[in-house]
């Protein structure tokens, strides 16, 4: 008995222990199951309250929108330009200052502020709030008539549920975080994914952190990462979600470059509203031009280093001028694969970083007549190179990318080019008469130059332009000139890309004609016949002459309009 009375004692205190292990353990899942059932039952009781006010705006179709991005990606005037319709409700940012756990409370407590139930985080709430009246001005004239109402996060969920967009603006989260929120069929969320060229980005971040540290209000919120293997590493991580959603969800997603923004904001802003299914009105088309050409009443606004009112075609590639270029190389060197993907140039010479004779930006598709306030523009002092095509060998080529070349474009309609016939003499139409106005009042800041004209006398058309823009004409710039016209390279795979500009220019400038129908051209020649006089292309009057290829359509550019 003494012998087996401390054993006895052992197993019954052995079982204790798994008694109790075994009872801590349930303890844990009943927490975790109990918290599960509390939110799923708060969401519940929510929707319960809110039906009513459902039922009243039925007629309401909310779109729900996701714009994602890195810090110090241009997120501040996409959002501008987003919301430029009435009834816009604006939540920027919520995960930088309200952090709800892991990656499943991250997406519950995004479906919860896309579905406008505010109330279930009133954390967040009057965090945001107070945030918000900076740049949401309906809530701002709320909160400065009646302080009270801006307490009530019911007022704000009322207001999220009438509003026409609903955006949530997510900032520095893994882009694979979305594939839960585009995956809800019930939330039809669309997602617009805002991209920078990883060098304008570090640089930003670089300067942002240096220079800019005064205008900040809240601390630490731009203290961004600038370690160069993470960020390139990000860019990478978001890229390879891209590519699913642009499989997966290809009416749900879509991309947009910050630098496409500020170089043609119209063509790109027009093309997000269509994707989002808003109407692109006279009030958004004055949001785009306040925000992109800074033409605004209070010019106090344009010296913070912060403001969305500026001429971003002139500013979006000022970072090559800060940038040091053994930064530029590095991360050429690491984000490359990133670089070339999003369409970036993946290896800039040094030449091309700092050097300051020209700074050159490329606008297409806007009318020429927005020009007119950069030329008049006298501190800025631009010069205007007008290139023009022939309309016919435009639309052959127009079609003919649509048909043929769609497998080599990676962004889903960044080709889809406007072939209407009207549309396209009347945009030639326009331009022609900025052209005329633009060569009477801006003669030495203003030159036309025909595409056919580069490609068939090369060296002397480059050479007019290099004189017209007070460059020198090197053997460096003498040598492109006979590579991309010539088409002499020693990577000869190069020449079979559609879209390569090394080739042989004089022996497929009018290639077209062999593609188009005659029956095409008549109705081009029809519509356009003035702009082709204008312009110096010349009429062909018959199939006969058509496709007689001595017969050439060209004539002396003219001497005046």
């Amino acid at each position: 008995m003494t012998f087996l009375s401390p054993l006895r004692t052992y197993k019954k205190f052995y079982w204790f222990l798994i008694l109790v292990t075994v009872g801590f353990i349930l303890i844990i899942i009943n927490l975790e199951y109990s918290e599960i059932r509390s939110y799923h039952q708060r969401v519940l009781k929510h929707d319960v309250k809110h039906k009513a006010l459902v039922k009243q705006m039925q007629a309401i179709q909310t779109r729900h929108v996701l714009l994602w991005t890195q810090r110090r990606s241009g997120s501040r005037l996409s959002m501008h330009l987003l919301t430029a319709l009435p009834k816009s409700f604006i939540i920027g940012e919520p995960l930088s200052n309200y952090k709800p756990g892991n990656v499943l409370n991250i997406i519950n407590f995004l479906r919860d502020i896309l579905n406008c139930r505010l109330s279930l985080h009133l954390e967040y709430f009057k965090k945001w709030i107070g945030r918000t009246q900076q740049e949401h001005s309906e809530i701002t004239n709320i909160c400065n008539n009646e302080a009270s109402l801006c307490t009530d996060p019911e007022l704000s969920e009322a207001m999220c549920v009438a509003s026409q967009i609903n955006l949530v603006k997510v900032v520095g989260e893994e882009l694979g975080t979305a594939e839960h929120l585009l995956h809800d069929t019930q939330l039809n969320v669309r997602l617009v994914h805002l991209v920078r060229d990883p060098r304008a980005l570090l640089a930003s971040r670089l300067k942002t952190g240096k220079d800019f540290w005064p205008w900040v209000l809240l601390p630490g919120i731009y203290q961004d990462d600038t370690n160069l293997t993470s960020v390139c590493s990000r860019y990478q991580q978001d890229l390879t979600a891209a590519r699913s959603f642009l499989r997966l969800y290809p009416h749900r997603y879509t991309l947009v470059r910050y630098e496409d923004l500020a170089l043609h904001p119209e063509s790109e802003v027009r093309r997000l509203y269509t994707f989002l299914h808003l109407p692109y009105t006279a009030k958004v088309a004055n949001t785009v031009f306040t925000h992109t050409f800074g033409f605004v009443a209070d010019q106090s606004i344009l010296v913070h280093p912060f403001s969305t009112f500026k001429n971003s075609s002139a500013t979006v590639f000022a970072w090559r001028k800060s940038l040091p270029f053994t930064k530029v190389e590095k991360i050429q060197e690491e984000c490359g694969s990133v670089l070339e993907a999003y369409g970036y140039h993946p290896e800039l010479s040094e030449a091309m970083c700092v050097a300051s004779q020209i700074n050159l930006v490329k606008v297409v598709g806007e009318e020429l007549g927005t020009a007119e306030h950069l030329l008049h523009d006298t501190q800025l002092n631009v010069r205007l190179v007008h290139l023009v095509r022939d309309p016919r060998a435009l639309l052959a080529s127009r079609l003919k990318t649509g048909k043929d070349f769609w497998p080599w474009v990676l962004l889903p309609g960044i080709y889809q080019d406007d072939t209407n016939l009207t549309s396209v003499c009347s945009r030639y139409q326009q331009d022609l008469t900025a052209a005329r106005s633009f060569l009477r009042l801006y003669p030495h800041r203003y030159t036309l130059v025909r595409y056919e004209d580069l490609a068939l006398h090369p060296e002397s058309e480059v050479r007019r332009l290099y004189t017209f823009l007070h460059l020198p004409y090197t053997a460096k710039v003498a040598n492109t000139v006979f590579t991309h016209t010539f088409g002499f390279v020693a990577d000869q795979s190069i020449l079979v890309h559609p879209f390569s500009t090394f080739k042989n220019s004089s022996a497929t400038v009018f290639a077209w004609r062999k593609s188009l129908p005659f029956t095409k051209v008549e109705k081009i020649q029809e519509e356009c016949g003035s702009v082709l006089e204008a312009y110096g292309y010349r009429m062909f009057p018959s199939p006969r002459h058509y496709h007689h290829l001595q017969y050439t359509p060209l004539l002396p550019l003219p001497s005046t309009l």
